[in-house]
């Protein structure tokens, strides 16, 4: 009676010690598997970590190329000025009449497009086949030393993809169209987003400043989208 008494007892012992072998042999499952999805969880946040500090790293490299071209454009700006002062302070001094003398001794758009309202109030009193050989000649001239002055080309966006015009109009009295930017502005080699026009791989050519007037030749529309590029020219 005994020995069946403990035998019983044993039996009970080796259940309940085999019931408490695989309760935690479940639970260490659960935890095992808690701490897999806490260190996938680290790898990812490891993955976004590096991810942004090379966005940060491209964004830094990027802002510090902008500053190189924008430190480079307002040199060429502040000399671009103090000659254009200079000539038109010589042009006074020797006491210029000549109206495209003065237009091509300042070489601006808006000294050319003086030059032209000027020309039609002269040829208003001029004789009739006078007029026609000096406005030929005026228009040539005209024509070549706006080539000169915009002797770059390339692609900016005039208008985000939310509708806002990134330039405001000039107006000119010279053929195109005219328009000048609100910022400064980065010259591609061809549009972003958009097929044919331009580079298919735009890269960054030069740079255009806040109210610099350039001309606008070309403009492409984004499919599904506001946004509008366009070709211009402008003074490298």
């Amino acid at each position: 009676m005994k020995f069946r008494i403990i035998v019983t007892i044993l039996t009970i012992s080796i259940i309940g010690l085999f019931v408490m072998v695989v309760y935690q042999s479940n639970e260490l499952m659960e935890q095992s598997e808690e701490l897999k999805a806490q260190v996938n969880e680290l790898k990812y946040q490891v993955t976004e970590l590096k991810y942004q500090a090379t966005e940060l790293s491209s964004k830094n490299k990027e802002l510090k190329e902008t500053n190189e071209d924008l430190e480079a454009s307002e040199s060429q700006l502040v000399t671009f000025q103090s000659d254009t002062n200079k000539k038109l302070i010589e042009c006074l001094n020797e006491g210029i009449r000549n109206s495209w003398e003065i237009a091509s001794n300042t070489n601006t758009l808006t000294a050319y497009s003086s030059f032209v309202d000027n020309c039609n109030e002269e040829e208003e009193e001029a004789d009739c086949n006078e007029k026609e050989e000096e406005a030929e000649c005026k228009e040539e001239n005209l024509k070549k030393a706006i080539e000169s002055l915009l002797n770059a080309e390339g692609y900016v966006q005039l208008i985000e993809t939310n509708g806002n015009p990134l330039y405001t109009q000039v107006t000119l009295s010279l053929k195109g169209e005219y328009i000048k930017f609100k910022t400064n502005k980065r010259v591609r080699s061809g549009a972003i987003g958009i097929n044919n026009c331009g580079s298919s791989n735009p890269a960054k050519i030069g740079i255009v400043l806040k109210n610099k007037i350039v001309k606008v030749l070309d403009k492409c529309n984004t499919p599904g989208s506001k946004s509008v590029w366009g070709r211009i020219q402008y003074t490298n």
